[in-house]
């Protein structure tokens, strides 16, 4: 059996950044992505959103993916949502 990447002592650190990142930085990361049509790629896009999921913020996850997906203009994007 492999050993765990993370102590628990970690593991309640990156919690605690988690938390931090998300009450410091989901109106920043939702104003560029609305306001400023800042477009990011699939994978950043899932990677922010997921972030703002674990740290109990899904409004802010969802609004992520919704703002992303308006970037997304080809059929083989992965947000595509053909408007």
């Amino acid at each position: 059996m492999d050993e765990p990447k993370y102590t628990p002592e970690e593991i309640v650190e990156i919690v605690r950044a988690v938390e931090t990142f998300e009450r410091h930085f989901v109106e920043i990361a939702t104003t560029l992505l609305s306001v400023y049509d800042c477009a990011l790629t699939c994978d950043e896009a899932e990677a922010l959103a997921e972030l703002f999921r674990v740290a109990g913020n899904e409004e802010a996850a969802k609004l992520v993916i919704e703002e992303h997906a308006k970037t997304d203009d080809e059929p083989s994007d992965l947000h595509y949502e053909g408007v």
